[in-house]
């Protein structure tokens, strides 16, 4: 399993276009809120989440999904987005494809790469590809919308 890991980090991490491209500060202030966002979704620290990462007003809409949900809905539901993270659900990486910043708005789009654990110890790989928009207030950017693309469970066919 862990060779499995592994080998699927280094594949992650290949170089990319975005990977070498260099990012100014204020792009690298919204990669840097996005990779940590990530981090407190896996480690199930769902208050510290919703208050650094998303506004009280963000519009987010999962691929398949009629129509956007509001944070009260999140909040309420918080076990679907949290079911399988709390530390169970490796993060092996955040990819950003490209990073548009337009004053004190930005967008980033991006690539997400995890594997749960099954009770057999085998990985269930799963990907996913976001378009989050972000604000900066108080000088701190802040996730004001989302869109959640759909991916294969499993894009490495393992």
């Amino acid at each position: 399993m862990r060779a499995v890991l592994i080998l699927a980090t280094g594949l992650f991490l290949l170089p990319s276009p975005a990977q070498s491209q260099q990012w100014s500060q204020s792009e690298q202030e919204v990669i840097d809120l996005t990779a940590r966002c990530w981090d407190m979704w896996q480690e199930g620290d769902r208050e510290q989440y919703f208050s650094q990462c998303w506004h009280e007003e963000i519009s987010f809409w999962w691929s398949g999904w009629l129509m956007p949900v509001g944070m009260s809905w999140l909040r309420e539901n918080s076990q679907f987005f949290f079911g399988s993270g709390g530390g169970s659900t490796p993060i092996i990486g955040v990819q950003p494809h490209s990073v548009n910043v337009f004053g004190d708005a930005a967008v980033i789009t991006y690539q997400v790469l995890g594997a749960d654990v099954v009770n057999d110890g085998d990985p269930i790989w799963w990907g996913t590809g976001r378009t989050d928009f972000l604000v900066r207030e108080n000088n701190a950017w802040i996730v004001v919308a989302v869109h959640q693309h759909a991916a294969p469970q499993n894009p490495y066919g393992n």
